[in-house]
């Protein structure tokens, strides 16, 4: 989960750790996300040549808890957007949701 605020990153594991320090990656590319605060719930992967996502490749990166040289890159694939502006857009359909998180995220 990613919550992003004026140019402050928070990045959450499933049981709450805090994922920033060994994602900085993902931090700096969610920090360009204006506005705010917007709330996100997705997955880190790790992609394979091809762009599968690549489940041991993300844990032998994941374990080391840190960014590190030669590690392999990660991308942030999010598939809800649970707040926007500070609002929660939690149940509203989503064809409203959709056109206006594309509008407010850009």
């Amino acid at each position: 989960m990613a919550g992003v605020q004026d140019g402050q990153v928070q990045l959450a594991t499933r049981n709450g750790s805090d994922a920033r320090r060994w994602f900085p990656e993902l931090v700096q590319g969610l920090a360009q996300l204006r506005g705010g605060p917007h709330i996100l719930d997705g997955e880190v992967r790790v992609l394979d040549e091809h762009g599968v996502s690549d489940f041991n490749r993300l844990q032998d990166r994941a374990r080391q808890r840190c960014f590190y040289p030669e590690c392999d890159p990660v991308v942030f694939c999010a598939f809800d957007l649970l707040a926007i502006n500070g609002r929660s857009i939690i149940g509203l359909p989503v064809q409203l949701t959709c056109p206006l998180s594309l509008y407010q995220l850009k």
